[in-house]
């Protein structure tokens, strides 16, 4: 089904292209049923809640079991040997062709492109050019597509004494350059996170409209972030939509209303 995929979409789109240059969207002339079974081949690799969760488990049971590592090495020796100078912050996509890199102490925030996954080649880096904000990052988050990155972090706030965490989804851009591109920031949304206590573990799911964020301190609760803009200042209205509406409107393709025939 997979092989489809992308036949159907590049057909969709010459479909909707044509059609709405005559003012007239025949997908609306469908049957719902058919425009609800061209969304599964559409659909079919999403990352459903469930696996979204038991995906991030792993992480969460893995940084788990590294700290009662080191606990073991601190109960031995009194110490450990890594615990005066600060990791640097890092994160790949879910197909490990992109990392975000983030160093506080070197201020170095950069996006790398692999050339090849299993080389291990960087083919481009873009780095972040103006001062930045984030002085103590506990935990980063990159997209899977590479265009959204979340922070997790401490900052202070002029004129006042104490900060507070933040978590942040940050849309980003690339410019190339002759070698070594330039990381643009493009728009920054906050995430309410007062009531989660504290925060080591973000990610998103594969299709980038979801977040999660876990502390792998305590036991695995995780709380998932849903990132599409709501207006919560407005009534929301539930309209009758088929699957293959809701697709277009998660990807932002199509901004007729696809009812379908009934």
């Amino acid at each position: 089904m997979k092989k489809y995929r992308a036949p159907l979409a590049l057909f969709l789109f010459v479909f909707c292209h044509a059609t709405a240059m005559e003012k007239v969207c025949y997908l609306n002339r469908m049957p719902r049923d058919i425009l609800d079974y061209i969304a599964i081949f559409l659909t079919c690799n999403d990352e459903t809640d469930e696996q979204f969760i038991a995906r991030i488990r792993l992480e969460y049971e893995e940084k788990k079991r590294e700290r009662e590592e080191k606990q073991k090495v601190i109960n031995e020796r009194g110490y450990y040997t890594e615990g005066r100078t600060r990791p640097c912050i890092r994160a790949c996509n879910i197909d490990q062709t992109k990392l975000i890199f983030c160093s506080t102490d070197m201020k170095i925030f950069e996006l790398h492109d692999y050339l090849d996954r299993d080389k291990k080649g960087v083919a481009r880096s873009y780095s972040y050019q103006e001062k930045s904000e984030w002085l103590d990052i506990d935990c980063i988050a990159l997209s899977s597509k590479g265009q959204l990155v979340a922070l997790y972090f401490y900052k202070k706030f002029s004129g006042e004494k104490k900060g507070r965490f933040m978590l942040e989804i940050i849309k980003i851009d690339t410019q190339k350059q002759e070698r070594n591109g330039v990381l643009i920031l493009q728009k920054r949304r906050e995430l309410p996170c007062d009531f989660i206590e504290l925060i080591d573990g973000i990610a998103f799911n594969k299709q980038d409209n979801k977040l999660v964020a876990y502390n792998s301190d305590k036991d695995f609760v995780p709380t998932i972030f849903s990132l599409k803009n709501i207006d919560q200042n407005k009534t929301q209205v539930i309209a009758p939509t088929n699957k293959l509406q809701e697709y277009f409107r998660d990807k932002l393709v199509c901004q007729k209303y696809i009812e379908g025939r009934k």
